[in-house]
């Protein structure tokens, strides 16, 4: 972006991708209110310079969207992924994969909203449009997998979602690698399966795995660790380990009090 403002070029669609992936790169540092300011000013200059047809506002629009589904505002977030996939709905054939992914950003808010059937209807969509251009496990499927398990929990059929939690945990190592911060959230949905089973035993391994990741992977009050380590904590006092819940609440609530300091950054 600095090379591009540099050269004037600040009016380009160039620019507003750019933008885009700095408000998607913001949102995976925790920085929400960042990403919001970012993809709110992607998606305005997108607006001058892509048409509105075409795939690549699709994308920012999808980036806007998931700024504003951390933030909160998921009302507006499901507005714009259901805008997303009708322009990759017009695309045609060549752009299959970004049609799928649209699909999946869709039945995540639609699962945010409480709506787990509707959203596993659009994992299913996903699946079908990535079949022949994709194989079979990619980065896209660990996403897949995660929504699937979410929405299946949601409805209470517990079976089908532990029956998914150890494809969904190998495929995220084998995809997304050992380090991906990723795999600390596939790491607390796995163990919410558990834990609405009260199997914490079960849950308690895996959230252990993911508060050493986090603390490897994260700066210091990033939100994930912090729910990471709540969730641990609750475990470990059920399971009767409570002077370890206590230290670990401790941890959660000193990362309470000191926030990302970069919260609201100045991007330009």
């Amino acid at each position: 972006m600095r090379i591009l403002a540099g050269a004037n070029e600040r009016n380009t669609c160039v620019f507003a991708i750019a933008e885009g992936v700095l408000a998607d790169a913001l949102v995976g540092e925790g920085n929400y209110l960042g990403a919001k300011k970012t993809a709110e000013q992607a998606v305005s200059l997108g607006k001058k310079t892509i048409s509105a047809r075409a795939p690549g506002f699709g994308v920012l629009l999808i980036t806007l969207a998931h700024a504003l589904q951390v933030q909160g505002e998921r009302g507006r977030a499901l507005k714009l992924y259901q805008r997303a996939v009708g322009i990759m709905e017009k695309a045609g054939e060549g752009n299959r994969i970004e049609l799928g992914s649209a699909y999946l950003n869709l039945a995540g808010a639609y699962l945010a909203n409480g709506k787990a059937k509707k959203a596993l209807e659009l994992v299913a969509l996903a699946r079908a449009a990535w079949k022949d251009v994709l194989p079979s496990n990619n980065p896209f499927t660990v996403y897949a997998l995660s929504v699937e398990m979410l929405g299946y929990k949601k409805l209470k059929a517990y079976r089908e979602a532990e029956a998914l939690i150890p494809e969904t945990l190998e495929v995220g190592l084998s995809q997304l690698g050992p380090s991906h911060p990723d795999r600390v959230v596939l790491l607390d949905i796995a163990a919410s399966v558990y834990v609405a089973q009260k199997k914490y035993g079960l849950a308690a391994p895996l959230l252990k795995q993911g508060v050493e990741l986090s603390k490897r992977l994260f700066r210091l009050g990033n939100p994930v660790s912090r729910i990471v380590l709540a969730n641990y904590s609750h475990v470990l006092a059920e399971l009767g380990r409570t002077e370890e819940a206590s230290r670990v609440r401790a941890e959660s609530e000193v990362l309470l009090a000191f926030p990302d300091r970069e919260q609201v950054p100045d991007v330009h």
